[in-house]
């Protein structure tokens, strides 16, 4: 019976022929399969072991552990396990729906280095692997080195010299012509540079793999330039080209430690255009040295790769994939509400591009106004039960505050978007415009994203009345899709409740209802209502089932009205309240507030009581946009007690919201 495919279609038996070395890693992160050479080397790694426990990670660079890393496909890692740290693998992680494989080779240098590990070259797979070509390479210097030296003592001692010499030079030639055979069956261009001093230029050696010419599409590469035979063609600047050049010509001849220092010079990956007019390749490049005893670099090692085949599917792979978490996640949201929320965001953004085009310098935008607008905008969306572009949202907004605070000193700590941008203050100011660009691109290009999968897989989708026309159909629509706020604040979804009369509610004043109560029931959430899991949970704490209650009571012959709102939460915590105050100047330390006047502090911009910034709450935006946004509707919004504090601080309250307009009230 033939055994089951473990990775990408090889069998068992093909992988410990082809990767002796590898090991398989589960989707909970634990080893679950070991080859028998590995499990030789590591004799105490055992399945169901944890790999951030096993293993300690050399490369990328910065990151601490390998459960960090695995959901990134066909990764180049560096590692090495607990019962050997000084043995390092080099190698891939390759993921599929039923875990990742491990394949790789030791990182030796030497082949007199095998034996301290109880490794030899048979246990060395043929792969198109850069370290065992040079691992085979030097072996045939050495062999050729050990022949010398035998030849030079059989000649002293005159005894059986022709014989040994011809034994040992057999299996010199078979060697080589091993060395050769993996030269000849690689699938990638495999050559050595050095210096050519009469040229004062870098040239490719006679010995290279045949598929190099087949990747470059030229013949005959013995001898000819380096950098003008490979990147002649390639979407390169002259000065990196150049930079690169200079690299590899101060290396070759110097001390192994000079190659890594400029190893930031040497190119990873590239097109080039095809010399027979077709579509641009794609490049990748391995970089290592051949060095003497002396440590000495003799030769620089290429490796490269055509990964164009292998990239557009990749490419084509990640576009089908996003396209179906897009669809999972319109699935997931409220439809009818979905392609208002996208209009509302593009308005934003489009009015923040006007903004920056206007504002000659970043420091005239309005922060404030700005910072309202995405934070009313995340919530919006969240509700609408999207979680990718709150998401996005949310770097946006962390940008754009610390912009805000600390002026373009925040550049340099690096940004939150992938982009890199400089730090020095006299870019500072493009720097900041270009980040602040970044972001409106980005969100851009997933809105509509969404837009063209609504309008090719949902076209018969027709749009709500986002406009309740009473305030019980409103609150009660919101109250639904608190559900994804609540779970990501590890408290249950609370129940909401309507009471009193009935009130009728123009366009203008639904839309910034619903934006007034987001926020009030977002900041219970974030603030009020105690995670489940909070060992803290006493007298104080949020009941389990936690509740918001919404009424309107009609007044002056119901010509107004007024609503409130409150929960069964713990309330405001008014010492963290007047700290914050202090902190931001609003009040002194010793002076005298009363505990209404020091609770109505939560509206002023900046004030919040949150210890950690999150997508829901952390800045002190949400309910200063709730004010500022009724006020220009002429509604007021007050805060009210409904008690003395209690022993810890903390006050009970309820928002008090004024109608002093002619509405419609009903008597329920």
């Amino acid at each position: 019976m033939k055994s089951k495919p473990v990775h990408h279609r090889i069998e068992p038996s093909q992988l410990e022929i082809l990767c002796p070395f590898h090991f398989f890693i589960d989707k909970d992160k634990t080893v679950s399969a070991i080859s028998r050479r590995l499990q030789k080397l590591w004799p105490h790694l055992t399945c169901g072991e944890d790999v951030n426990e096993a293993f300690h990670l050399h490369r990328p660079p910065g990151v601490k552990s390998l459960g960090q890393i695995l959901d990134f496909s066909n990764l180049l890692v560096h590692l090495s396990h607990s019962d050997l740290p000084d043995l390092i693998f080099r190698g891939h992680l390759l993921s599929d729906e039923r875990g990742w494989l491990f394949v790789g080779t030791p990182r030796v240098t030497q082949v007199s280095e095998l034996p301290n590990f109880g490794l030899t070259l048979s246990d060395f797979p043929l792969h198109d692997s850069a370290g065992d070509i040079l691992m085979a390479m030097e072996a045939s210097q050495t062999l050729l080195q050990q022949t010398q030296e035998m030849a030079d003592r059989l000649t002293a001692l005159n005894s059986k010299l022709d014989s040994i010499v011809e034994q040992r030079t057999a299996e010199l030639q078979s060697k080589n012509r091993v060395v050769r055979g993996m030269l000849d069956n690689l699938r990638q261009g495999v050559l050595t540079l050095s210096l050519d001093d009469a040229a004062n230029q870098v040239k490719i050696n006679p010995e290279y793999s045949p598929f190099l010419e087949r990747i470059l599409e030229r013949n005959h590469l013995s001898g000819k330039p380096f950098s003008e035979t490979v990147f002649s063609q390639a979407d390169l600047s002259k000065e990196s080209i150049d930079n690169q050049e200079l690299a590899i010509m101060h290396t070759l001849g110097e001390s192994s430690i000079l190659f890594e220092l400029n190893r930031s010079h040497l190119v990873r990956e590239c097109q080039i255009r095809s010399l027979h007019g077709g579509d641009r390749k794609r490049l990748e490049f391995d970089w290592s040295v051949i060095v003497n005893n002396d440590q000495q670099v003799t030769q620089v090692l290429v490796v490269i790769r055509d990964v164009t085949e292998v990239t557009s599917l990749r490419h084509a792979a990640q576009s089908h994939s996003e396209e179906i978490e897009i669809i999972g996640d319109i699935l997931a949201t409220n439809r009818q509400r979905l392609p208002d929320c996208l209009d509302v965001t593009f308005t934003v953004l489009e009015n923040f591009e006007e903004l920056l085009e206007r504002n000659t310098k970043i420091s005239h935008l309005p922060f404030e106004d700005m910072l309202r607008e995405l934070h009313t905008l995340k919530g919006n969306l969240r509700v609408c039960g999207l979680d990718r572009l709150p998401k996005m949202i949310h770097l946006f907004e962390k940008d754009l505050h610390d912009l805000s605070l600390d002026g373009f000193s925040a550049l340099a700590k690096g940004p939150t978007s992938p982009r890199q941008v400089g730090s020095t203050a006299s870019e500072a100011p493009l720097e900041g415009r270009e980040k602040l660009m970044w972001h409106i691109e980005e969100i851009e290009k997933i809105c509509r994203k969404y837009q063209n999968i609504l309008k090719r897989w949902f076209p018969s989708l027709e749009p709500s009345d986002t406009n309740a026309d009473d305030l019980s159909s409103l609150v009660l629509s919101l109250s639904k899709e608190l559900h994804a706020t609540a779970r990501e604040a590890g408290v249950a979804p609370p129940q909401v409740r309507v009471q009193g009369d009935r009130l009728t509610l123009s366009k203008s004043e639904a839309k910034v209802l619903e934006n007034a109560f987001l926020h009030i029931f977002r900041n219970a959430i974030a603030h009020s209502f105690v995670p489940l899991h909070d060992g803290r949970r006493g007298a104080e704490s949020a009941n389990h089932n936690g509740e918001i209650t919404v009424r309107c009571a009609s007044k002056d012959n119901q010509s107004s009205a007024t609503i409130s709102v409150w929960d069964n939460g713990r309330g405001l915590h008014l010492p963290s309240i007047q700290q914050k105050a202090q902190e931001l100047g609003i009040s002194s330390q010793g002076e005298s507030v009363s505990d209404l006047d020091l609770a109505s502090l939560v509206f002023r911009f900046g004030l919040s009581t949150a210890h950690h910034i999150s997508e829901i709450a952390g800045r002190g935006i949400g309910l200063n946009a709730v004010r500022e946004d009724l006020e220009r509707e002429g509604i007021t919004i007050e805060i009210a007690s409904q008690g003395q504090p209690t022993r810890s601080g903390y006050f009970p309250f309820q928002f008090v919201i004024q109608f002093p307009k002619n509405n419609q009230v009903f008597e329920l």
